[in-house]
């Protein structure tokens, strides 16, 4: 008989949550509140006008989600890991 493996989570099928650091559940959070509450409106009616708001690139800048795993930028090279979970987050 096969062990109690607990109820599947389906928002997490392989557990990648426990294996993330504080500092890329910070990036993680950061990415989903930005994602969720400014980014996704504008994207869409970005989509719809067919324009590009520059300002989205900004404020990614600003909050360090671009270009963190490139080991020559000031902020500290996160984990490909913690970049996964920043594009899942923009995907919706």
């Amino acid at each position: 008989m096969a062990g109690d493996w607990g109820k599947f989570n389906w928002e997490d099928p392989f557990n990648l949550d426990d294996q993330l650091n504080d500092e890329e559940r910070l990036v993680r959070d950061t990415a989903a509140a930005y994602a969720q509450e400014k980014l996704a409106p504008r994207v869409l009616e970005a989509y719809r006008q067919e324009k590009t708001d520059r300002n989205i690139f900004n404020e990614m800048g600003e909050l360090g989600l671009l270009g963190s795993t490139i080991e020559a930028m000031a902020a500290p090279a996160l984990a490909m890991l913690a970049m996964d979970w920043w594009l899942e987050k923009l995907k919706g």
